[in-house]
């Protein structure tokens, strides 16, 4: 959020392709979409339009919250 805000491109770049790279592990396809979406505008010097591929992303995670939860939970 903090890269959106400030129209830090390349930070937005690095950090959406970590995050997709991790969601992926997790098959977490919606989020690895916004994820993915959100690293192509950070390629292309567009942070400043990431607000709502952003909010999907933070919905998606918000989402997998439980499944993740429930993965790190002893069995």
């Amino acid at each position: 959020a903090a890269a959106i805000a400030a129209g830090d491109s390349p930070t937005l770049e690095r950090s959406a392709h970590a995050l997709k790279g991790l969601l992926g592990y997790f098959r977490a396809v919606p989020a690895q979409q916004a994820a993915r979406e959100l690293e192509e505008l950070g390629s292309k010097g567009r942070a400043h339009d990431g607000a709502e591929p952003l909010a999907r992303l933070r919905a998606e995670i918000e989402n997998l919250r439980p499944h993740l939860v429930a993965y790190a939970m002893p069995h």
